[in-house]
């Protein structure tokens, strides 16, 4: 906390993280206590949502009142800084949290998840697919458009992911609309499949673990057979 500025980390990735354990123990016990552990990691996704007074995701909050973060706000009565910056692996993780709460939850949870992914995937879109900071320009590592031939690999499983559960669970029309102008891009289906990229004989892995979080969102939300074989395939191949 003495570091200035202070960085508080990728929260969003791992509140996810923290979620989706929340969520797995609740589906095996069902009890009182875990559910409200679950809802109460479920509130710090809401909270990483509500950065400026939208539904958008920021990288980290500052619980303490954020006197080194210079952002300031107030979610339920209670004041808090966030940190701009929110990266692709901030959305996968968020995204992960939200389905496995979704997923595993009882039906006042999955309501509150079903709000929560229906307001981070109309803004995601809305912006044009990039994640915005305070300032509304594009953060350094949020920009998961995928018009062209420059490709984010990892972002782009990232988008498959958050579209395909968003179309699965939501009424809005909006979603499957979106869900479907990706999947006819070949280039865009071809990369996000790949899960990662290696350049020549360099061998090192990056992101496996988003591709692992959004393929169990993919294999839990995806209908279509053919994607599905897609997803299937690569997965396979990634766990090899």
């Amino acid at each position: 906390w003495n570091v200035i500025p202070n960085d508080t980390g990728d929260m969003a990735i791992w509140q996810g993280y923290h979620t989706a354990f929340r969520a797995f123990k609740y589906a095996v016990t069902r009890s009182p206590e875990d559910k409200e552990r679950l809802k109460k990691s479920l509130s710090g996704q809401a909270l990483l949502q509500a950065g400026y007074g939208r539904a958008y995701l920021v990288r980290g909050v500052d619980p303490g009142g954020g006197d080194a973060l210079r952002h300031k706000n107030f979610h339920e009565g209670r004041p808090y800084g966030w940190m701009d910056n929110a990266s692709g692996s901030s959305l996968a993780g968020h995204v992960f949290g939200l389905y496995c709460a979704w997923r595993f939850g009882d039906e006042e949870i999955r309501a509150e998840s079903r709000r929560l992914t229906e307001n981070l995937t109309r803004n995601f879109i809305e912006s044009g697919f990039r994640l915005l900071n305070s300032n509304g320009r594009p953060t350094r590592w949020g920009n998961h458009r995928y018009n062209g031939w420059g490709l984010a690999v990892p972002r782009m499983l990232t988008t498959a992911s958050l579209l395909t559960f968003a179309a699965a669970i939501s009424a809005d029309p909006i979603f499957v609309q979106e869900k479907d102008r990706f999947m006819k891009s070949k280039i865009a289906v071809k990369a996000s499949s790949r899960g990662e990229v290696h350049f020549l004989w360099y061998e090192k892995e990056y992101h496996q673990h988003l591709a692992f979080m959004n393929y169990y969102v993919l294999m839990g939300s995806e209908t279509d057979p053919k994607l599905r074989a897609v997803w299937e395939k690569n997965l396979r191949k990634l766990s090899q």
